[in-house]
């Protein structure tokens, strides 16, 4: 049977560090409760946008989902019947909804709250533009994505995220407050309410920046998972001349689809690859050469 690459390890921390965020916020508030609220609430924009993905998703790039019992060309038939079979090989118990889009990029991204309400979509200038084995490779690529659960892992670590941004931003409101209601002293009382929001205000941007650092290094790293699996589902060679032929693309995402770039095969590097979503096609085709 075959298996996908593993997050259990990811899944242990996130677990043990939103355990340690309860406790604390425990503690803070003497009560679990109000601590279970605050995690809730971390999680719950991101859990809304897990959710809303697909949806989202099929808005932004205009999709034309396909109808497998009605084939409207032979792009749709090869798109479907490629992700059918992948599917098939990587034990998923449901095949994804798949569709097209028109995009001067070549492109294509999976999305979905879970692996049976997922979606693969691929972009008009990669069907048009890459051969039969490319877009296998492409295909195998996306559906290692949905194999992997690498939506789900994206959004705990956002949930963590947000989690942790209340924890360290709650104790500077609470003393705003104490100190509105206990000072006497208006100068006192509003220099210290200064200091408090200012205070919160630096920790909430500098964790932020922290966390979305932390949520690159997840997404470039689920890049490398994701190849290494496509390359088991249709053999490195394969995917090393997507990826090369990929490399040659010099399209810009359109600025409506730029906020799924994250969660397509090519990426763009932006100043770095440090604050980028996907590794350079280069570190990408070395580590398939590697295996």
């Amino acid at each position: 049977m075959f298996q996908a690459l593993s997050n259990n390890a990811f899944i242990k921390w996130f677990l043990a560090v939103n355990f340690a965020i309860t406790i604390t916020l425990g503690l803070i508030f003497q009560s679990q409760a109000a601590a279970i609220t605050v995690v809730i609430i971390g999680f719950g924009g991101a859990f809304i946008s897990l959710f809303a993905s697909k949806h989202l998703a099929i808005k932004a790039h205009n999709i034309s989902l396909i109808d497998p019992d009605s084939f409207q060309s032979e792009e749709e038939k090869t798109a479907y019947t490629l992700v059918e079979e992948l599917s098939q090989q990587a034990d998923l118990q449901i095949v994804p909804a798949v569709g097209l889009y028109e995009s001067p990029d070549m492109n294509a991204f999976a999305t979905g709250p879970n692996q049976n309400d997922s979606l693969v979509a691929f972009s008009s200038a990669l069907m048009s533009k890459m051969s039969y084995s490319q877009i296998q490779a492409v295909a195998a690529h996306e559906i290692a994505h949905i194999a992997n659960k690498d939506m789900l892992g994206t959004i705990l670590i956002q949930g963590a995220v947000n989690s942790l941004i209340i924890l360290a931003t709650v104790p500077f409101t609470i003393a705003r407050f104490v100190t509105a209601a206990t000072e006497e002293n208006e100068t006192v009382a509003e220099t210290l309410d200064f200091i408090y929001t200012v205070v919160g205000f630096i920790l909430r941007v500098a964790l932020t920046a922290i966390g979305n650092l932390f949520s690159l290094a997840y997404s470039r790293k689920r890049e490398f998972k994701a190849d290494r699996m496509a390359s088991i589902l249709v053999g490195p060679s394969n995917m090393i001349d997507a990826l090369e032929f990929l490399g040659g693309d010099e399209e810009e995402i359109p600025r409506t689809q730029a906020e799924f770039s994250a969660f397509k095969v090519s990426g763009r590097i932006k100043f770095a690859e440090f604050f980028s979503t996907h590794p350079s096609m280069d570190r990408r085709i070395a580590a398939l050469k590697n295996l």
